[in-house]
C-alpha cells in the first residue's frame, strides 16, 4: 500500500502494510502537508517501506530515521533542499538501497560530496538537471550499473566515469561536452550510451570498441562524419544521429543487422544506400535531409512500421514511393515549402 500526504494519518493506523511513501509537493501544497501533520522524524514506523519520494519539500534537515528502513530499495529526492552531505551519510547506512534520484537538488548542485564513495551498494543514481561541471574522483569507487547526468554543465567528459567498468547505462546528454575521451573504451559493459545535445564534432575510434552497445544516442551534436568503424557495434538495435552535420552515411552502418530504430533526420544526407540490408528495422527517420528518392530496396524491410521522410527535395511523388513500400507502414511525406 502507498502512503501519501492525503492519507498519512490513516496509514499510521496500520504502518506495517505500507510499502511506499510518496510525499510529493508537485501534486499537493504546503498547506496540505501542514494539515496532514506528517512527522518526518518518525518515518521509520513504516518499517516495510521499499520506496520513498520526498519531492519538492522545503525541509533542510534530512530525516536520519530513514537510515533505519532496512527494506528500502528506492528513494526520490527530486527538487529537495536537503543538505546533500547529510543525506548521503544516512543513505550509506541503508544497504538495501539500490536506486537514488537526485534531480535538481538544492536548485542544482554544483558539486558532489566525497561521501558519495560510501554508496557502493547502490546500483542506479540520477543526477539530472543539476549544475555539475566535474565529478570527484570518489565517484570511481561506485559499483553502479546506471548513471544519469542529463542536463548538467560538463564541458569535458568526466574521466572518473571511465574507471567505472561495471557501468551498463550512462546518460550524459544535454551538457556542453565537446570531445569523447579515448578512455571511454574501458566501459566494455555499456549497453546504453546517451550523448545527445552536446557539442561533439567527431567520434574517436575507441567509441567503437564498446561492442556491447545496444542503444547509442548522438542526436543534436555537431558531428560531421560517421566513421566506417560503426560496423563494429554489431549489437546496436537503436541509434539516433538526428540533427547533426553528416553528409555521407558509411557502408558500415548498413552492416548493423540488429538495428530496429534508425534516426538520420536533419542531416545533409543525399542517399541511403544498402538500406535493404537492415532486415530487422522497424522505424526509420530521414526528415529534413537532402533525399531525392527512397530506394526501391526498402521494400525488403518487411518489419518496417514507420518511415518518416518529411521536408526532403524528392523528385518522386508520394504515390510513387508508396507503391513499393511494405504494407501497413505508417509513412509521412513532404517536400520543402519552396518546392511545393
Amino acid at each position: 500500500m502507498e502512503c501519501k500526504i492525503s492519507n498519512y494519518q490513516e496509514s499510521l493506523k496500520n504502518p506495517l502494510k505500507i510499502t511506499s511513501l510518496k510525499f510529493d509537493l508537485r501534486f499537493a501544497d504546503q498547506e496540505d502537508l501542514k494539515e496532514a501533520k506528517v512527522d518526518f522524524n518518525s518515518l521509520d514506523v513504516f518499517e516495510n517501506v521499499k520506496k520513498i519520494a520526498l519531492v519538492q519539500l522545503k525541509l533542510r534537515k534530512f530525516p536520519s530515521c530513514i537510515g533505519n528502513l532496512k527494506k528500502l530499495t528506492e528513494i526520490d529526492l527530486t527538487y529537495s533542499k536537503f543538505d546533500l552531505t547529510e543525506a548521503l551519510q544516512t543513505l550509506a547506512t541503508v544497504k538495501s538501497l539500490k536506486k537514488i534520484k537526485l534531480a535538481e537538488v538544492n536548485r542544482g548542485i554544483k558539486n558532489i560530496p566525497s561521501e558519495i564513495k560510501y554508496l557502493r551498494h547502490v546500483d542506479s543514481i540520477d543526477f539530472s538537471f543539476n549544475e555539475l561541471t566535474e565529478l570527484p574522483q570518489e565517484m570511481s569507487a561506485l559499483k553502479c550499473s546506471q548513471l544519469i547526468f542529463d542536463r548538467n554543465n560538463f564541458k569535458n567528459f568526466p574521466l572518473a566515469l571511465t574507471q567505472m567498468s561495471g557501468l551498463k547505462k550512462l546518460d550524459i546528454s544535454g551538457c556542453k561536452i565537446k570531445d569523447i575521451p579515448k578512455e571511454i573504451s574501458s566501459l566494455k559493459e555499456l549497453t546504453r550510451l546517451g550523448l545527445g545535445g552536446n557539442k561533439i564534432k567527431s567520434l574517436p575510434a575507441e567509441l567503437f570498441d564498446l561492442g556491447n552497445l545496444e542503444e547509442l544516442n548522438l542526436e543534436r551534436n555537431n558531428i560531421q562524419r560517421l566513421p566506417e568503424d560503426i560496423k563494429k557495434l554489431t549489437k546496436l538495435t537503436d541509434i539516433s544521429l538526428f540533427i547533426n552535420k553528416i553528409s555521407t552515411i558509411p557502408g558500415g552502418l548498413f552492416k548493423l543487422y540488429e538495428l530496429e530504430r534508425l534516426s538520420l533526420g536533419h542531416n545533409k544526407i543525399g542517399t541511403i544506400p544498402d538500406i535493404g540490408n537492415l532486415s530487422k528495422l522497424v522505424s526509420l527517420n530521414v526528415d529534413g535531409c537532402q533525399l531525392k528518392s527512397i530506394p526501391t530496396e526498402i521494400q525488403k524491410l518487411k518489419n518496417l512500421k514507420i518511415l518518416s521522410a518529411e521536408k526532403n527535395p524528392f523528385e518522386q511523388s508520394e504515390a510513387e514511393i508508396r507503391s513499393y513500400l511494405p504494407e501497413k507502414i505508417r509513412f509521412t511525406f513532404s517536400v520543402p515549402d519552396n518546392q511545393e
